[in-house]
């Protein structure tokens, strides 16, 4: 079974002053980068071996087209 696991977390109120969490963080111009360590991963369920991938999926916005490219990491071992 595949889950996914955000380690974003950014809270905001929407239109109406409502807390909203979300999983991603924009950015403006031609290019950008993102980096992380020492992340705890916490998932439930998991019996015997497992393994994750990091990935990063980005919305990228022209004035003439909106795309989403997904970066995967190599699988690791959680176990």
């Amino acid at each position: 079974q595949a889950k996914s696991f955000y380690v974003l977390d950014l809270e905001q109120a929407d239109d109406f002053g409502n807390e909203t969490h979300k999983t991603r963080n924009a950015f403006k111009g031609t290019s950008g980068s993102v980096t992380w360590a020492d992340e705890t991963i916490g998932l439930n369920g998991c019996g015997g071996y497992a393994q994750a991938r990091a990935f990063v999926s980005v919305e990228v916005e022209t004035d003439n087209v909106i795309t989403w490219v997904t970066l995967w990491g190599q699988p690791f071992s959680l176990g």
